[in-house]
């Protein structure tokens, strides 16, 4: 049985990006979006205007610093692997409870069908918060969206807008 980690998050965030479950990479190096070939970090330090930290503890300190949270949908499941789809018995993680204890967290966005699948499964949608779906930050080809290039102008309008940069 895999288990996630904790969230990100402090007082002063407005936006959760919420995955599905860490990968087998992410699972071993103990960090959120581990594997070097996952288009999140990169994007996020372009869609902040930052260069992207080498280190694991910059990284989620750029992440608070500009006010955004991070946490996955499932706390654990049986998954042989790193697929989405391969995700049995999956046990939610409480972000109702997130969300109430970080009221200023007025977006979430999810990396991703599988994260927001397994959020709605689990989760009714809560009034007041916005809640988009955004192309998997996944080194995996999709059929529809493959690069990072072409994944970054819809996460770029996502975040600017939350975060009013």
């Amino acid at each position: 049985r895999l288990h996630g980690f904790p969230p990100v998050v402090d007082g002063n965030c407005r936006l959760l990006i919420l995955g599905s479950m860490p990968s087998v990479q992410s699972l071993e190096r103990a960090q959120y979006y581990g594997n070097p070939r996952n288009h999140f970090w990169p994007m996020l330090a372009m869609i902040l205007g930052e260069e992207c930290p080498p280190e694991y503890s910059g990284r989620v300190e750029m992440a608070l610093r500009h006010g955004v949270a991070l946490w996955d949908s499932i706390a654990t499941c049986v998954r042989p692997g790193s697929l989405d789809q391969d995700i049995r018995q999956a046990e939610p993680n409480d972000i109702p409870g997130l969300l109430r204890g970080y009221p200023l967290i007025r977006t979430v966005c999810f990396n991703g069908q599988a994260a927001k699948k397994a959020h709605d499964q689990f989760h009714a949608r809560m009034d007041g918060v916005s809640y988009l779906l955004l192309p998997s930050s996944s080194p995996a080809p999709r059929r529809d969206v493959r690069s990072l290039e072409d994944k970054l102008p819809r996460w770029r309008e996502a975040l600017q807008n939350a975060l009013q940069i």
